[in-house]
């Protein structure tokens, strides 16, 4: 089977990760795979994926949107046509439309992995681009992959497709190489961790007000949380720390290679965002026996079971997650608990293997 993957770059994020791991087990089954980047931006490692075929249609320093958009389109031509693949595996909307103006008649699926995908805005470039998305609809008649029923249902809403088109395939992580610390030390401060792209949307800057409404609720007992990750929101939080002069309690440490080894080591890991697909930073920690505390949002309440391996809270309501945090943090029981129903969920509902296994299975069934 020859499957091309098309994505707009190899930056590090959920997405990229998932197609990476997907086109090295067919590529490791002896499927013949080949990935085609929009830019040449690749954040992995030279020994990762090393054996996997890429090509870029442009370097980084030509890619002008929307100017660019003619170019591109031909040079997917020309890259498919060489190629002649079975199926073209899409992730990105812009993937979708550049494919679909190439006149390129090959089987398409679209991965969608994130909201953003399916919530255009009232703006009028929002509302060119979802009449773009339904055009590339029609004339591709692609068929579309997502990890949960409710980002499914939100797709049919978006586009009114046939719901027969849409395939839920759950995302899965690595258990085998992210294991629990086989006891992590209670002492008399509660470390919080949170790893991701540091956006609005993802909602590291709510840890702010989380945090002073846990000193207010309870000022004898001590936090520390670390935000692990870079992004455009950095600027704003460092500054909002400083203003509210909680430099002790809360720090940003940028990117780091020992970002799990931290998550391992800490208590409790929030995730805040505003929504999510399936958040592979959740399924992470709790892989690495660390219970999550969220907000009760389409995504994260797929992941995150209340009172059973975290808790869920009403959008920005920080109270509840500082309340959350600390019972959860005293009550050493019901901690032990989280931990064992945390790793267990992933090991019984997400693994790598079952995910990337339902992917080839789907790819035989469809080329």
């Amino acid at each position: 089977m020859k499957v091309m993957f098309f994505v707009h770059s190899l930056r590090r994020g959920g997405a990229e990760k998932l197609l990476l791991q997907i086109a090295g087990h067919l590529n490791s089954k002896g499927h013949n795979i080949k990935i085609v980047q929009v830019v040449d931006i690749d954040e992995y490692p030279e020994h990762e994926y090393k054996n996997l075929k890429k090509v870029s249609l442009i370097n980084n320093h030509q890619y002008k949107w929307p100017y660019i958009f003619p170019k591109l389109i031909n040079r997917f031509k020309e890259v498919t046509n060489e190629y002649n693949p079975d199926l073209i595996c899409v992730f990105s909307p812009i993937m979708v439309i550049i494919s679909a103006f190439s006149g390129i008649s090959n089987k398409f699926i679209h991965v969608i992995q994130g909201y953003g995908s399916v919530a255009r805005s009232n703006s009028l470039k929002q509302r060119i681009y979802k009449l773009l998305d339904k055009l590339s609809m029609r004339i591709l008649n692609y068929d579309v992959i997502v990890p949960t029923e409710s980002l499914k249902n939100a797709f049919i809403n978006y586009i009114s497709v046939d719901q027969s088109k849409i395939t839920v395939i759950p995302s899965g992580i690595d258990n085998s190489e992210l294991k629990p610390n086989h006891e992590i030390v209670v002492r008399n401060i509660v470390n919080i961790t949170m790893l991701g792209t540091v956006y609005k949307e993802k909602g590291q800057r709510y840890a702010i007000d989380v945090v002073k409404a846990y000193k207010k609720l309870y000022p004898k007992q001590n936090i520390s949380v670390s935000i692990i990750g870079t992004g455009s929101d950095e600027f704003y939080i460092q500054e909002k720390i400083s203003e509210n002069q909680l430099e002790s309690d809360i720090s940003l440490l940028g990117r780091r290679d020992d970002a799990f080894n931290l998550i391992a080591n800490s208590h409790i890991f929030w995730h805040l965002s505003e929504s999510e697909g399936m958040p592979l930073v959740i399924m992470e920690a709790m892989a690495l026996g660390i219970p999550s505390i969220g907000f009760d949002v389409r995504g994260v309440n797929d992941v995150i079971e209340h009172g059973v391996n975290g808790y869920l809270a009403n959008f920005k309501d920080m109270e509840a997650i500082a309340v959350y945090t600390n019972e959860l943090f005293l009550d050493n029981k019901n901690y032990k608990k989280f931990r064992f129903n945390a790793r267990n969920t992933i090991d019984q509902k997400y693994t790598v293997k079952n995910m990337i296994n339902n992917y080839e299975n789907y790819f035989l069934k469809v080329r």
